[in-house]
């Protein structure tokens, strides 16, 4: 839940999509701790972007030239209790 909430947070304070190539260091810069997305979701071989295509209601992708960027999914005024919900909702409809 933290997880998501926090990348929620650094999408969201973003002006305008962010390259996932940047996306663990604005989320460093931001929050003053490491990215660790390795200890909540499977970081295969296609990638920090193929990962995060499996939470598309936490994170938009955006392919733009060849390149990957990424904006927050929901909107930036959500709170973390209704982020929650939207979680537990889209795990429901998983199963």
């Amino acid at each position: 839940d933290d997880f998501f909430w926090n990348i929620h947070q650094v999408l969201a304070a973003q002006p305008g999509p962010l390259p996932v190539d940047d996306l663990k260091e604005t989320y460093a810069k931001q929050l003053r701790h490491k990215c660790c997305i390795e200890r909540f979701l499977v970081v295969g071989e296609g990638g920090l972007g193929a990962t995060l295509k499996r939470i598309p209601h936490i994170v938009t992708l955006i392919p733009s030239g060849g390149t990957i960027s990424v904006r927050a999914t929901q909107q930036p005024d959500i709170t973390k209790a209704q982020l929650i919900e939207v979680d537990a909702a889209y795990r429901k409809e998983l199963f």
